[in-house]
């Protein structure tokens, strides 16, 4: 797909993003598929819609939305400490949104 990056934080979370903007072409559905088929548990987004648009029983993923209009990393930053309360209570097939 494009370029990808992976990197294990201090309290063991494995994380995987993706650099460079190839990524905006591919489909949500596509997106989900191969997370799925790769063996993520969580696919993080600010798409707010991502939980309408797709059957999220199709997916043994957890997606999380941070409730965020900019993907800048900085206020991206700033919902971590309140995903890192909620990681351990989160159910595969469901999308949570995450607040500040």
């Amino acid at each position: 797909m494009c370029n990808q990056e992976t990197e294990a934080t201090s309290d063991g979370i494995q994380c995987f993003y993706y650099l460079g903007t190839r990524i905006k072409r591919v489909k949500n559905g596509k997106l989900m598929t191969y997370c799925s088929e790769n063996g993520f548990d969580i696919l993080l987004t600010i798409d707010k819609n991502l939980a309408f648009q797709q059957n999220l029983e199709k997916y043994p993923l957890t997606i999380v939305v941070f409730n965020t209009f900019t993907s800048k990393i900085d206020e991206l930053l700033e919902f971590l400490p309140s995903f890192k309360m909620q990681l351990m209570h989160f159910e595969r097939h469901k999308a949570y949104i995450i607040e500040k």
